[in-house]
């Protein structure tokens, strides 16, 4: 009897320490409300000690965790389901799309630093038969026409090749710094050809603009299904939906790809792309649930289109990498 009556007395203890007037909205709460009826905040006691601060970041962090891979469980392993199941409301389970993008591409990012600091072979610019691609090298940038000879870069200094050689290399052609897009071209270019190490430097500036486009690729890639589709007539936002997911399983891809890479120093792991235009054939066939037949077409439409789309802006990414080399 004392046990209960003890019992008693800490729950009502308890009811009491929550407030019965929401800081928020000012809405009337019940004594044993955990929640506002009116705008969803959390009824908490006031003057919480420290250890709840700290419970509550297991919480949360434990509750996006388990979100997180249910929602990658379902990205890898069921193509096209996790966006059906979004669209049709079926929410709480998952990381919301935007969310799940930001949260892979910045860890994407700190994957691509940790592992460009780690490379440390990218920072010294040293001469190698291994990294020629061709002596003589002829480049036509425009209407300028660039020949880079071995001799003009490794001059008396060993084996070295300093940005200051390929600027005194580039001068004989008549490419100074006053020549603007040229001088950064055809500089990016030469030490590509011509400096050990550049390779890296050239693919981490590929990563990072390759990232930053995806803006721009995800809208473009929902339109385009959205025209495959419009006789479903449904609103754009599902479409773009799709594409976030679709993006962000790349970028999940990516960031393995790139731990892959550092810890084996392969580059064989690129090959995982090759499977992306079979995994986007079972989502759109899981999440929009048409036949084969209409599937595969609209999939052979949605791959000619966006590959022509990928490769002009591939070409654009391709020279704002080496221009900053």
């Amino acid at each position: 009897m004392m046990v209960a009556k003890s019992k008693l007395s800490k729950r009502r203890s308890k009811i009491i320490l929550r407030q019965k007037i929401c800081p928020n909205c000012l809405t009337q709460l019940n004594e044993d409300a955990h929640f506002c009826c009116r705008c969803g905040q959390e009824n908490r006691p006031r003057n919480q000690p420290l250890k709840h601060l700290f419970l509550e970041f297991l919480e949360v962090f434990f509750h996006f965790d388990t979100k997180f891979w249910r929602t990658t469980y379902l990205l890898f392993l069921k193509p096209g389901v996790i966006t059906r199941e979004y669209v049709e409301e079926k929410r709480a389970r998952f990381v919301p799309p935007m969310r799940l993008y930001i949260f892979v591409s910045v860890v994407f990012f700190i994957i691509l630093g940790y592992t460009g600091k780690t490379d440390k072979s990218a920072t010294v610019p040293v001469f190698s038969s291994d990294s020629i691609q061709q002596d003589p090298m002829n480049l036509r940038i425009g209407t300028s026409l660039i020949t880079m000879n071995k001799s003009d870069l490794k001059g008396n200094s060993g084996d070295q090749v300093s940005d200051e050689k390929i600027d005194s290399a580039l001068k004989k052609d008549g490419i100074t710094p006053e020549s603007g897009v040229v001088y950064n071209l055809a500089r990016g270019f030469t030490k590509l050809a011509y400096q050990k190490g550049s390779k890296k430097a050239f693919l981490k500036n590929l990563y990072s603009y390759f990232s930053i486009s995806m803006y721009v690729l995800m809208p473009l890639f929902a339109l385009v299904l959205s025209a495959l589709y419009f006789r479903r007539r449904k609103n754009y936002y599902e479409y773009l939906i799709f594409s976030i997911h679709y993006h962000s399983l790349i970028f999940i891809i990516l960031c393995l790809i790139s731990l892959a890479i550092a810890i084996t120093g392969t580059d064989y792991f690129y090959l995982v792309f090759l499977l992306f235009p079979f995994y986007l054939l079972f989502a759109m066939r899981n999440c929009y649930q048409q036949r084969w037949g209409k599937t595969i077409a609209k999939w052979i439409l949605i791959n000619v289109s966006y590959s022509l789309i990928l490769f002009l802006t591939f070409l654009v990414l391709i020279m704002v990498s080496v221009y900053n080399l």
